[in-house]
């Protein structure tokens, strides 16, 4: 069977009709229910026929659709002829009769195995390794809801759910087995940074790894690396005021952060190292000390300062002051 193209239609006009039921003398088509899923429309039809004696049939009719200039064209066709595409709702598979033939009985069971497999229950820690040729290869998921996850360089991804039909779930990351070479040098460092760097930032210092200066950024995200992992938790610096340490510096066009504490986190986080309460001095409207969100900072556009030299409160404080 060929593409159909009808002349000027729009893609809710040729839904509706495709939906339509019809009827002549011998048989009735009714249409029990129907959706789509992208560019592919399913079809719950039922058939009477009126000679007494033949029972009622149920089957799916499946019809791709695609966009041709200012129309929509389709390809119609159902199950008896096993589709390519197998993601009809297993709903209308349950209302369904026996299937017409072998292939019927196959795409069914594709069906269900995609919705089975796109289902399947996940847990944040777990990772999602991706068929041969998807990029990322796979990410570690880190929410559910919406379901997003990283990659091995911290990157952040949102995920749709379709992708797990021909995804491996696995407790934890397999080996990487990438070369050691220049260029994926540093990307560990970025993983233990993935929290206290935005995306935007993430992705210029992954194309910096590949470039002539990859050593000299690859110095840079060990040293900051090293220092956020060693520098005070939440509470640690109580009672040292202005001799407190900053140890990482965010900034904007019109702001800037200094942060002395880190978030040490709670049993409650659903994201492990997510950096929601940090503590530090800073510069908004006005200088003011207290809890920082680098997550909210890092949504607003804030990028870490990559050349900060570690310093006190009091330092920052009096280069502030000779500023104004």
């Amino acid at each position: 069977m060929g593409w159909t193209i009808p002349h000027s239609i729009t893609r809710r006009e040729l839904v509706r009709e495709l939906a339509e039921g019809w009827e002549n003398e011998s048989s009735k088509l009714t249409t029990l229910a129907h959706c789509c899923r992208g560019n592919t429309q399913y079809i719950l039809r039922e058939t009477t026929y009126r000679d007494g004696i033949t029972p009622p049939q149920r089957w799916i009719q499946v019809n791709l659709l695609q966009r041709y200039g200012e129309t929509w064209g389709y390809k119609d066709m159902d199950e008896t002829m096993g589709p390519t595409v197998a993601t009809c709702p297993p709903a209308y598979l349950d209302r369904c009769t026996e299937p017409g033939n072998e292939w019927a009985k196959t795409w069914r069971e594709r069906c269900r195995s995609y919705w089975s497999a796109r289902n399947k229950p996940l847990k944040v820690g777990q990772y999602l390794q991706f068929h041969a040729g998807c990029r990322p290869a796979g990410v570690t998921v880190t929410k559910l809801r919406p379901l997003t996850g990283t990659d091995r360089l911290g990157l952040p991804y949102r995920i749709p759910r379709r992708l797990l039909a021909g995804a491996t779930v696995l407790d934890q990351p397999p080996p990487d087995k990438t070369p050691s070479l220049p260029s994926f040098q540093g990307a560990s460092d970025i993983y233990r940074l993935r929290h206290f760097i935005g995306t935007g930032q993430k992705q210029t210092l992954r194309a910096c790894l590949n470039g002539e200066e990859a050593t000299h950024f690859q110095e840079i995200l060990k040293t900051y690396a090293d220092r956020v992992e060693a520098m005070p938790k939440t509470g640690e610096t109580d009672g040292q005021g202005d001799e407190a340490i900053v140890y990482l510096h965010y900034f904007t066009a019109g702001a800037d952060w200094w942060i002395t504490e880190k978030d040490m986190g709670n049993e409650d986080d659903e994201v492990k190292g997510m950096q929601h309460q940090a503590f530090g001095l800073a510069r908004i409207h006005e200088i003011e000390l207290g809890y920082i969100s680098i997550q909210e900072a890092l949504e607003c556009g804030a990028e870490l300062d990559l050349y900060f030299t570690p310093r006190t409160l009091r330092e920052v404080r009096a280069k502030l002051e000779q500023r104004a």
